[in-house]
């Protein structure tokens, strides 16, 4: 599947929401996040003519979102638990403070299933990062709940494109549905690897 820089750029075709500094939803005696990441299942093409159901995603429709933050700069994200079941968000690779880190029973109690959490975030390295949850990580994660997190230096570098590469398998029959996430034989061997690669939840794709 061809896909245009522009489209890849813009997020259409590949999911990459860029969020930064769009106040989205208001608490009472709060301010106002600079985001709201929604939590839920949806069902959405992997392989081609057939539809993958059960899937997990930080979006609504499609995969997680780019998210892009500042370095040095507070950033505020309200994650709401669409759920079944509890779940966390580490921010892997930040340097925060660690009562945002999103390790459950240890830095916060994990999110119920209709509850929110409200992560505040002021990374000090600049870079390329991604974010993914602590709860049930190995069944989560399989459904896809891995997004990427981009960090902006202070002044911008200059470059002609940014192509974020969320770059993943998954673990799916020849139907397109899910399997076992995990094999004890595999496990001990290096690993449970998936039978679908993607980028950004596609497979094959060509970027102009």
């Amino acid at each position: 599947m061809a896909v245009t820089r522009r489209e890849l750029l813009l997020g259409s075709a590949a999911g990459l929401a860029i969020a930064a500094g769009t106040s989205l939803i208001t608490r009472r005696g709060m301010a106002a996040a600079d985001l709201t990441l929604p939590v839920g299942g949806l069902d959405h093409p992997i392989v081609p003519g057939t539809v993958t159901r059960d899937m997990m995603s930080f979006a609504t429709d499609g995969p997680p979102p780019v998210l892009r933050m500042r370095r040095g700069r507070p950033f505020t994200v309200d994650v709401v638990n669409n759920l079944a079941e509890t779940t966390v968000v580490h921010w892997h690779g930040l340097r925060i403070d660690n009562a945002m880190d999103g390790v459950p029973y240890l830095t916060q109690a994990p999110i119920d299933p209709g509850q929110s959490f409200r992560y505040t975030l002021t990374p000090p390295d600049a870079g390329t990062f991604w974010y993914h949850p602590h709860c049930n990580t190995l069944e989560q994660m399989g459904r896809g709940l891995t997004g990427l997190l981009v960090v902006e230096e202070d002044e911008d570098p200059g470059f002609d494109g940014d192509l974020p590469l969320n770059i993943r398998d998954f673990r799916l029959g020849q139907d397109g549905q899910f399997i076992e996430f995990f094999r004890a034989r595999a496990a001990a061997r290096g690993g449970t690897l998936g039978t679908v690669s993607t980028v950004n939840w596609q497979g094959e794709p060509v970027y102009d």
